[in-house]
């Protein structure tokens, strides 16, 4: 099952490239350590959820936000 939905998730993204998932992440992880996140809180960020960020248009501090709640 697992399988099955991490493919499924990454195929449906075909506009979004490694840069984009990439700078993404980088700017997710400045602003969980800004917020005081531990390593294993930032363990937590998974590309399904760089992926759903960057296809609804959510800005980095907003998705740090949540991960930490």
């Amino acid at each position: 099952m697992k399988r099955f939905y991490k493919a499924a998730v990454c195929d449906s993204a075909p506009d979004i490239s490694e840069k984009d998932l990439t700078d993404f992440k980088e700017l997710l992880i400045k602003e969980m350590l800004r917020l005081g996140a531990t390593d294993d809180e930032i363990s937590l960020i998974h590309n399904a959820i760089l992926i759903n960020a960057i296809l609804n248009n959510r800005k980095p501090e907003d998705v740090a936000w949540a991960i930490l709640q």
